[in-house]
């Protein structure tokens, strides 16, 4: 993905912020213990947090009175989490895209990214992490991995997928998520600023009914970036196929944890 591509993607949350506030998962508790573990995070530390959103995974680790710096690019997701978290004095919310923002003279403890670290330039993002952490701190890098098992629903969302937008095949089920932290994962064990790093999944389970199905489907990029007829089509029949199934749709998730400890190396 080229770096425009990148940033003009990633963009076009913004522009359906609330229904992405409304409709997208959260994060296992399990994993956000792992992390302050993982961090050695049993007492409040500073956290640099990159791609925030409207705050999803940011109120686990708010509640535990940690200070926080939260990157968001987009103006009415950073509205949203600014809303979402002002009973957190020591949580200031910006909008900046990492790539630009001037990091402060005092490292971050843990520097934490959900559903958000591949829209980062890895040019720059990688490195800056270090740089942003204290030796030994640590970067946490998680995301919810959809997998939709072979079933009849399944092969009938396919075929809907097959007729209306076939360049979008692989989104049923997305494995390009897979390959997302595959990739990073491998970038970061090649880095000379950061540890091994380890992956660890936590599998959980959504069931959406039909709309509230359409609407997380609505806030996914290459969806979003169809052209509106298309989109409304593609809407239709998936619509009518999960309320012949009954009107609900399972979603199996991994929400999957990349984290590497900041060896002390300049970056």
């Amino acid at each position: 993905m080229q770096p425009r591509d990148r940033s003009q993607r990633g963009a076009t949350f913004d522009h359906v912020a609330e229904l992405y506030a409304e409709v997208r998962p959260g994060y296992p508790q399990a994993l956000v213990e792992r992390v302050l573990q993982l961090a050695d995070l049993s007492e409040p530390g500073r956290i640099l947090e990159v791609g925030c959103g409207p705050a999803k995974a940011t109120l686990p680790f708010a509640r535990r009175g940690h200070q926080m710096v939260c990157l968001e690019p987009g103006a009415a997701l950073a509205a949203l989490a600014s809303e979402q978290l002002k009973a957190f004095p020591a949580v200031e919310v910006e909008v900046c895209r990492f790539e630009e923002y001037a990091l402060p003279e005092e490292r971050f403890d843990l520097l934490i990214s959900a559903q958000a670290w591949h829209w980062v330039d890895p040019e720059i993002g990688d490195a800056k992490a270090a740089q942003a952490l204290r030796p030994g701190g640590l970067i946490a890098l998680f995301w919810n991995r959809p997998r939709l098992a072979r079933s009849t629903l399944y092969d009938a969302l396919d075929t809907v997928y097959r007729a209306e937008a076939p360049h979008l095949v692989q989104a049923i089920p997305p494995g390009g998520r897979a390959a997302i932290t595959e990739r990073i994962d491998d970038r970061i064990a090649r880095s000379a600023v950061f540890d091994r790093p380890l992956i660890e999944t936590f599998p959980w389970q959504e069931v959406y009914e039909t709309e509230r199905y359409l609407k997380l489907m609505a806030t996914q990029s290459d969806h979003l970036l169809l052209e509106d007829e298309m989109r409304q089509r593609l809407f239709a029949e998936l619509a009518r196929v999960i309320d012949q199934a009954g009107g609900c749709i399972p979603v199996d998730y991994d929400a999957v944890l990349i984290a590497a400890h900041q060896n002390g190396s300049e970056a």
